[in-house]
């Protein structure tokens, strides 16, 4: 942490509630000494904009150069937002938190999480990437190719699909592209993208003939916004919007059009969900019906084999009682009754058996719609309490 030391101090209490180590430096200078004597790279740099000895964005590029691959956060007020983007779309800045921040906000942003690396495109070499965790992408993610991970890094995005629960930081540009996300987006710009965001979405040159619905802020200081429909519920900040040779825009703010519309689509699938939960209900009940139909079998053909083995005791005694009087013919007969006795006793056994395991089979099928009705009522609760706290967490005191 590089910051004066009243912000600093204030900073490392609810690091240190947490228990994660953390070293306080109060200025650039010092930090980058401490940087560069660590045995081991820092997993983050938190740095204020304005501090003694220079601007944060200065001693995080400088940073970056000593420690490419650590993460760096920049503590900032909305009237350095300009410098922060720049910074921002030239890698040093990984994200920016708005003064005043609040603890519980900044510690929901440090998070531990595993890391997946591709080293070129996403493309047919990678497939589809779905990772939980934070997802580098050394170039850019291809048309018609999906991505779902935590956080996620890119050069670029063409025609992919985008859904992540942190955060997007695209170093160029996104096209064709549908981005879904809870975290902040930054890039340089986007054309024909459909954005459903709950944080603040940043870019740095235009935003043409795409659609946002957004939680947060939509700010572009520095660039355009054309051919556009824009619902940022915080309010949208843009150098120039629109042109004369272009559609007007569409802007509305203060309206949480993304969490109505998470909302509906959450309708939608509980409306899919209860359809499924009810088929396979009636599923259940046909094969808990077809259960006790061959429950009844087994206890007829049980029947019908007591039934066989007590004519064969029967028989045998008859054939003590011919073997006395020595009735040759009468004897052959009754051994051909017990042989086919015999053989319907074995036949009974086999559909026994045949039908045993088909009441496994039966068993396994019932347990496992009913283990994923479970998931289906158990992923529907867990989305609905999702959307109530991502609400509640991004929502505009009136």
């Amino acid at each position: 942490m590089v910051d004066e030391k009243s912000v600093g101090k204030s900073l490392g209490r609810p690091l240190f509630l947490e228990n994660i180590d953390h070293v306080y430096c109060n200025s650039a200078k010092d930090a980058l000494k401490e940087i560069q004597s660590a045995r081991t790279p820092f997993s983050l740099i938190i740095s204020d904009q304005r501090m003694p000895g220079g601007m944060g964005t200065d001693f995080l590029e400088q940073a970056k150069i000593i420690v490419p691959d650590t993460i760096c956060f920049l503590i900032t007020a909305h009237s350095d937002l300009k410098t922060v983007i720049e910074s921002v779309n030239r890698g040093a800045v990984y994200k920016y938190i708005i003064k005043p921040w609040d603890n519980e906000a900044l510690l929901d942003n440090i998070t531990v999480n595993e890391e997946l690396v591709i080293h070129g495109d996403v493309d047919f070499n990678t497939g589809n990437i779905s990772f939980n965790g934070n997802i580098v992408v050394q170039g850019t993610i291809k048309p018609g190719f999906e991505v779902k991970g935590v956080n996620l890094t890119a050069d670029a995005i063409e025609g992919a699909t985008v859904e992540l629960t942190g955060d997007l930081n695209v170093s160029y540009g996104m096209i064709d592209t549908m981005v879904r996300t809870v975290g902040r987006i930054h890039t340089k710009f986007i054309n024909n993208c459909t954005v459903f965001g709950f944080n603040d979405f940043v870019v740095y040159n235009e935003i043409v003939d795409s659609t946002l619905t957004l939680g947060g802020h939509c700010l572009i200081p520095t660039g355009h916004i054309i051919t556009t429909s824009i619902s940022a519920k915080k309010g949208i900040k843009a150098k120039n919007i629109g042109s004369i040779s272009s559609t007007a825009p569409v802007l509305s703010v203060g309206i949480d059009d993304h969490a109505n519309h998470m909302e509906k689509e959450s309708d939608i699938a509980l409306e899919k969900s209860l359809r499924k939960i009810f088929g396979l209900k009636k599923k259940v009940n046909f094969l808990e019906n077809s259960e006790n139909k061959y429950h009844r079998m087994i206890n007829d053909l049980a029947g019908k084999k007591e039934m066989y083995e007590l004519e064969i005791t029967q028989f045998q005694n008859q054939r003590d009682e011919l073997a006395v009087s020595r009735n040759a013919s009468a004897l052959s007969g009754l051994k051909e009754s017990t042989g086919r006795m015999r053989k319907k006793i074995a036949d009974t056994d086999v559909r026994i058996h045949g039908i045993f395991e088909e009441l496994d089979s039966l068993s396994h099928q019932i347990d496992t719609l009913k283990h994923m009705k479970e998931i289906i009522c158990s992923s529907w609760n867990k989305k609905r309490a999702w959307l109530k706290s991502e609400k509640k967490k991004y929502r505009i005191p009136k």
